[in-house]
């Protein structure tokens, strides 16, 4: 077991900034939070920073990682930020001329080499807008940083949670560092896909989204109730989720990823869906392509822990991403009265999003003529254990059944091909 050594390191307000760009300091380490100053906070830290002789600037603090970056040819071990990724994040904004300057700053007083005073207004001003001795001046000043080397992973999320216990952090937030590094890590590994980057109708926000993955793993384990409590219960106690789980989810991810792409293609007119993606965005015009680009309605929060299981059992029993694509977008095309009853005020309690799961995998089962799994009597004697909902692997459907299949699902891919084009 490594010793946990502490250091300090004392950076110009440039150096930071540098070695943010550069990699060598990770203010986005998986258990942090999202950026959330506004112009007030931002210009209250800039002027700290512009007042740093008479005002005291917080130290960042900072746990060395087990990673690595090649700086100047040498390896160096990344630094993950615990605390101060609002003022290393607002100091990075100002000098890419990405934030304005608030009017609630003071005049920047600088002294000149003959002892006399020269006075600077920066209200309202870009980075690249302000003199050039002011600029100097900002980039001179000191930030100290504290970091730790042979923190464990426990450790780190456990010193993150203290160092931001004044910084009214969400209850998502919390939950995304009591969940562990393991879990945390591999839902972050999935929100990296192009499911979620691209396709999922849901904001963009890091934590709501950690949220909805969060809420797929609890589904998959059975676990209906998705309420708050529930989610803080599920983040204190996440050891249901064993490698086995996680494998399956991650199944059901790449699968998913799959059925989205189909589902963009049918959403074309029938001449482009045999093109590339960037021949695709060539040939739409500007109302076309926007249609084509954004996430695809329905696959929003209240809904995606019901797909995912959904798709698992479709993988399960040779459902085709193809088919799945097809059929996932007639169900949600034509949506029932009692999926959409079950989806407003309340939807999170435990009965009505186990309801959603059945009225889903029932619309599955029937349409690929699945057979629903015997009683457990019935079954081989086994050591694995088996899920309630496991569904066995599909009949071949008919050909007059297929060709029906065929007709319906293309009446509403023609549909929306032609409101695509429109």
């Amino acid at each position: 077991m490594s010793k946990l050594e502490k250091f300090t390191k004392e950076y110009s307000i440039m150096g930071l900034v540098r070695d943010l760009k550069n990699g060598l300091i990770n203010r986005d380490a998986e258990m942090q939070r999202s950026y959330v100053w506004g112009a007030k906070e931002q210009t209250e830290f800039i002027d700290s920073v512009f007042q740093s002789s008479n005002t005291y600037i917080p130290p960042v603090i900072g746990a060395q990682s087990e990673s690595e970056i090649e700086i100047k040819g040498k390896l160096e071990k990344i630094i993950d930020l615990l605390d101060g990724k609002q003022r290393s994040t607002t100091l990075e904004k100002l000098i890419n001329n990405e934030i304005k300057i608030g009017y609630n700053i003071k005049p920047v007083v600088i002294e000149q080499e003959d002892g006399t005073e020269k006075t600077y207004i920066v209200a309202g001003l870009k980075w690249e807008e302000l003199p050039e001795e002011v600029k100097t001046a900002f980039k001179a000043n000191k930030i100290q940083m504290i970091f730790f080397k042979g923190m464990t992973p426990e450790e780190r999320d456990r010193q993150f949670i203290k160092l931001q216990g004044g910084k009214k952090l969400s209850n998502a937030e919390i939950n995304k560092v009591r969940i562990g590094s393991t879990v945390r890590e591999f839902i972050y590994k999935q929100l990296a896909t192009e499911l979620w980057t691209k396709y999922a109708n849901i904001s963009s926000n890091r934590e709501v989204k950690f949220e909805a993955m969060q809420q797929v793993l609890m589904v998959m384990t059975n676990q209906y109730e998705l309420s708050g409590k529930a989610l803080q219960a599920f983040s204190e106690d996440s050891d249901v989720i064993t490698d086995s789980v996680m494998e399956k989810v991650e199944q059901a991810t790449e699968y998913l990823n799959e059925v989205v792409k189909l589902i963009k293609k049918y959403s074309l007119p029938t001449e482009l869906q045999s093109l590339s993606e960037s021949e695709v965005e060539e040939k739409l015009d500007a109302k076309a392509l926007k249609k084509y680009l954004r996430p695809i309605d329905y696959f929003k929060k209240v809904n995606v822990p019901i797909i995912y299981n959904n798709a698992l059992k479709a993988l399960l029993n040779d459902v085709s991403a193809e088919q799945f694509a097809q059929f996932i977008s007639k169900f949600f095309g034509n949506i029932s009265a009692s999926y959409k009853r079950l989806t407003e005020k309340g939807c999170s309690e435990s009965i009505r999003v186990k309801e959603r799961t059945e009225i889903l995998d029932n619309a599955l089962v029937k349409e690929f003529g699945i057979k629903e799994q015997q009683q457990e009597e019935d079954q081989p004697e086994t050591n694995q254990e088996t899920p309630e909902s496991t569904i066995t692997t599909p009949k071949e459907p008919s050909e007059e059944s297929t060709n029906d299949y065929r007709e319906e699902t293309q009446s509403i891919l023609d549909i929306i091909s032609l409101n695509v084009a429109s």
